[in-house]
């Protein structure tokens, strides 16, 4: 066993600190479960909270592809066993209008009331073409083009 050694004065990041990678394949169900809590440490009902899960091109996309929210993308797992337990589902579609590359998610969650909001995942979704999957020839954009 060898100790790789690091540079004398750095830290090795924390696995809390790096920011969740979405690997996905284009054709393929689109579905995330994760656990939330509201502000106070509550697991999240659909009585008790508010969730809003965006997917856009980037950070900074004006017009979002999908939002989801309680019922709409957004299911509880099992209140009893699993407390605060969520699953995001993409429709499929809009994951199949999904090009080869990256996109950023968000979620957020508030009380019954809006209020109290706090931003609990965050990440990068990146979409790949494989042999199975149902397209490959996409063509690129041409912003001159008023189709595209």
């Amino acid at each position: 066993m060898f100790i790789k050694p690091r540079p004398i004065g750095t830290n090795p990041p924390d696995d809390e600190d790096r920011q969740a990678i979405w690997r996905v394949t284009s054709g393929d169900m689109l579905q995330l479960t994760t656990r939330v809590t509201l502000v106070t440490g509550d697991p999240v009902t659909p009585e008790n909270s508010k969730l809003r899960f965006v997917l856009s091109q980037n950070r900074f996309t004006w017009e979002p592809f999908w939002e989801g929210e309680w019922m709409n993308g957004i299911e509880e797992v099992d209140r009893q066993n699993h407390p605060g337990l969520v699953t995001i589902r993409v429709p499929d579609s809009v994951g199949d209008t999904l090009r080869r590359g990256a996109y950023a998610f968000s979620m957020t969650v508030s009380n019954r009331y809006g209020k109290d909001t706090w931003t609990p995942l965050i990440g990068t979704m990146l979409v790949e073409y494989e042999p199975s999957s149902p397209q490959h020839d996409v063509p690129y954009r041409d912003n001159d083009d008023p189709d595209y």
